[in-house]
């Protein structure tokens, strides 16, 4: 990167950098993530709640599109950096209401959508169990939480596997640009998360993943699921573009007869 004109400081004094070095990326949040390769070979980062001897919940988070191995980042970075869906249950204010709950970030080699030839339902599957052999981890309380394309993959993992989830937190899930038709999520895959309690988010402006054709169907296809559709994505003052509504989902902010997207979560097992 080169700099193209002085920078103005307060005082009116302009300053030139004669060199830019970039250093180490610190960020205490993404750095108290263990990193880790499962026996398949998805890269994945694991938080960890404070030591005790009871069992926790585990927490899953699947990425976007954009954070996946295909544009050549299969560093075990992205998924963390990219947005809060991993740091946001990590947080203080998550583990206070789960009471402590580990949480999984994989990293996709590639991209979800290539799960028909390279069975990613399974391999998380797998993943878990790893993890959970590991680690005190109650299986009766692993929930799903995935964004955009990790919506979508949070679907196909349930639905590959329907009686092992006690909850989905799905968000802009990307049914519609998977391409190929063996990629899309029809109804009976839906139907197949009929025993896990799920709720949809989703911004009625999103102009990647529409809304009616997603959330809202899969919604209407499930009676028991929750949706909560927001007008657009502003946060804190900041407006954002609309697919991006996995804000929400990383803050807590959705809630549905006065309880929380978190509490809710908390509530559920198996």
């Amino acid at each position: 990167m080169e700099q193209e004109e002085p920078l103005r400081l307060r005082t009116g004094r302009e300053v030139t950098f004669s060199a830019l070095e970039q250093g180490e990326l610190v960020s205490p949040e993404v750095d108290a993530f263990d990193t880790g390769v499962s026996s398949t070979g998805v890269n994945y980062r694991l938080s960890r709640p404070a030591p005790g001897r009871d069992q926790k919940p585990l927490i899953v988070w699947l990425h976007g599109n954009g954070e996946g191995g295909h544009g050549g980042f299969y560093d075990n970075e992205p998924q963390l950096r990219a947005n809060r869906g991993a740091v946001g249950p990590a947080t203080p204010e998550a583990q206070e209401i789960f009471d402590g709950a580990y949480v999984l970030a994989p990293q996709v080699p590639d991209t979800w959508y290539e799960t028909p030839s390279a069975d990613y339902a399974q391999q998380l599957r797998d993943l878990i169990d790893e993890v959970a052999g590991r680690e005190r981890i109650d299986t009766d309380r692993i929930h799903v939480m995935g964004a955009s394309a990790g919506g979508y993959m949070a679907t196909v993992l349930i639905s590959a596997f329907p009686e092992d989830f006690a909850s989905a937190a799905i968000t802009c899930p990307a049914y519609t640009t998977t391409g190929a038709e063996d990629r899309r999520v029809d109804e009976e895959d839906i139907s197949r998360l009929a025993d896990t309690p799920t709720w949809f988010i989703h911004s009625a402006d999103d102009p990647v993943v529409p809304v009616e054709e997603t959330s809202t169907w899969a919604h209407e296809l499930l009676p028991s699921s929750i949706l909560s559709i927001y007008d657009d994505v502003s946060f804190h003052g900041v407006d954002y573009p609309g697919h991006f509504s996995w804000i929400y989902t990383a803050q807590n902010d959705p809630t549905h007869d006065g309880v929380s997207l978190w509490e809710w979560m908390a509530d559920q097992s198996r």
